[in-house]
């Protein structure tokens, strides 16, 4: 009996457990002309900068998202923790020892945000006398839900974090390392964590890596930092670069912030083969204005070992030494350079040489061209001395290559790529180069491939040099700027060098606000490795902090060695 009893109840559970998921698909998952929620709110980051005794202001944004509902809201204060991983959480209002939320007036808890409109929430800050550092805190906003007596019901609530930054009193950065170790991580790979602790008032960005040494002091390896955290804002910000099309955040963006009073494990993952056993860890952490370095022994066990990729064969058949020649010639003379060919197999290897046109892409990607398709071909000044040769086991060949300057050269600078490529040493190899694509095409990336059935190809970058008085010349060509996906701004510059001498320049931007009041400044990354001459390449960099709406100046300076460096200006709105 109780057991047929049992059985009903497991079958009206069961029941209601399948119409219980099918109730919470349709929540989860509306019709496309259905909203969860019908309020959004802006700016979801405050920052604030005050000195004790003053008194600040900010807005918070409700804005409605259906035209004919109606929204009740409420607003209360919370405090923000920030986890091992680097994200945060929210707690109620409380005593956490670098929260403002004391300081903090609203001048509503709750309001209602009409259908289509805009509501707004002001606040004040009032910093007491003798604090210093930073504080944060979360302002919560919270719209009116339907709570249903059966089914599910969802609650929805947006955080704005608001940022202190207290003037007056200078605070001192400090970080401390806690522990340093390597284990297990979520994702099932072995990896080295070291747990930093913000110990000081202020908070600031960190970045860093940690290298292995071994028994006989020699370095091992070497892993670049990250956090949970910071993974998890890549992948989705890859996702939502790659939906829109966007360029990827510049790499001095890859820095985690530490609240004053927090500790954040960093990692990184171990990538390479290591044998098992007792090593040195030397982590070197930027932080702020400063530094931690710190040296600790770990142990890396035979179980962690096995995690680890394992050993493979070389990639690679021959390499290059030097990857970059650089050989001066007067008008009509003739100067010679050269470079050598390494066979890394234990087998003798053919290959030939070739001259091509050099260019990088305005993206950086060094592409091969077919000889005097380029305004500043050196491929008809270049001679190799021979155009194919055999180089044996574990040996290496060095080729002399010749600059003839022709008689009305002129001063200035002048490129070309020399090809090395390995021939096929099989009838079955020879077959798949010749079919593969990437033996065919003139205009492909200089770098090797080992991929079955493709050419295996180096190339030696080649700069021949006419002496002479060359005056740098260059101009701002385009000046644009994107939002990306989390707020930030991304700006774009297009520098053209219109003279005969490659340039590495440098550029930066200044923001400003229509007051003409500081709002950033940026430093702008080169994506190509120089910018070759008559060429145009590309400059990018991305502000570091959200900007309030408004009108906005921004002011491109490039230096690239010339007299006065570049400008160009442009003006935009943030809405």
């Amino acid at each position: 009996m109780r057991s047929k009893s049992f059985y009903s109840i497991c079958k009206i559970n069961k029941f209601a457990l399948i119409l219980g998921l099918m109730i919470l698909s349709c929540l989860l998952f509306p019709s496309p002309s259905e909203s969860i929620g019908t309020i959004g709110v802006r700016p979801l980051t405050i920052n604030l900068e005050l000195a004790p005794n003053k008194k600040g202001e900010f807005t918070i944004e409700a804005y409605s998202t259906s035209p004919k509902e109606d929204a009740s809201v409420h607003i209360y204060l919370a405090e923000v923790a920030q986890k091992e991983d680097g994200s945060v959480d929210f707690f109620d209002a409380g005593e956490l020892p670098y929260s403002c939320t004391p300081w903090i007036k609203l001048d509503k808890t709750d309001l209602i945000v009409p259908a289509g409109e805009v509501a707004k929430i002001r606040g004040t800050v009032l910093v007491p006398a003798g604090k210093s550092g930073s504080r944060v805190a979360a302002i919560m906003v919270e719209p009116g839900y339907e709570k249903k007596p059966t089914g599910v019901s969802i609650k929805l609530r947006y955080a704005v974090v608001l940022k202190l930054n207290i003037q007056g009193r200078p605070t001192i950065e400090q970080a401390e390392l806690k522990k340093i170790g390597i284990k297990k991580l979520a994702d099932g790979t072995a990896g080295i964590e070291a747990l930093i602790a913000n110990t000081s008032e202020a908070e600031f960005k960190a970045r860093g890596k940690i290298s292995l040494q071994d028994s006989s002091g020699k370095i091992v390896a070497g892993f670049p930092l990250t956090t949970e955290a910071l993974e998890r804002k890549y992948k989705n910000e890859e996702k939502e670069n790659k939906r829109m099309k966007k360029a990827p955040q510049q790499e001095d963006e890859d820095a985690q912030s530490i609240f004053p009073g927090a500790r954040v494990a960093f990692f990184g993952r171990l990538d390479k083969p290591i044998p098992p056993g007792e090593y040195t860890a030397i982590l070197n952490l930027k932080y702020g204005k400063k530094t931690l370095a710190a040296k600790q022994k770990v142990v890396l066990s035979q179980e962690l070992a096995s995690l680890l990729p394992k050993e493979s064969a070389a990639t690679s058949s021959f390499e290059i030494k030097p990857a970059n020649l650089e050989i001066k010639g007067q008008p009509g003379g003739v100067r010679a350079g050269s470079f050598s060919i390494v066979n890394l197999t234990q087998e003798p290897i053919q290959v030939s040489l070739s001259v091509k046109d050099l260019e990088y892409s305005p993206e950086g990607e060094t592409v091969l061209r077919e000889k005097n398709s380029t305004p500043y071909s050196a491929a008809d000044c270049i001679e190799l001395e021979i155009g194919e040769c055999t180089i044996g086991p574990r040996l290496s060949r060095g080729i002399a290559v010749k600059f003839a300057a022709p008689h009305s050269a002129e001063p200035g600078e002048r490129y070309a790529a020399i090809v090395i490529e390995k021939k096929p040493s099989s009838a079955a190899e020879q077959e798949a180069s010749s079919s593969s694509p990437s033996a065919q095409s003139s205009s492909t990336s200089g770098q090797n491939s080992s991929t079955s059935g493709q050419a295996e190809r180096e190339i030696v970058e080649v700069a021949a040099i006419v002496p002479g008085q060359i005056e740098p010349a260059a101009e701002i060509v385009n000046f644009k700027h994107l939002t990306q996906s989390g707020g930030n701004l991304e700006f774009i510059l297009e520098v053209k060098n219109s003279g005969l001498s490659h340039l590495e320049p440098k550029g930066r931007i200044m923001v400003k606000d229509i007051y003409n009041h500081d709002a950033g400044q940026i430093e702008m990354k080169l994506l190509s490795p120089l910018i070759l001459p008559k060429t145009v390449a590309r400059m990018r960099g991305v502000l570091g902090k959200k900007l309030s709406a408004g009108e906005y100046v921004a002011t491109a300076e490039v230096d690239y060695g010339g007299k006065e460096a570049a400008r160009s200006k442009i003006t935009f709105m943030v809405k």
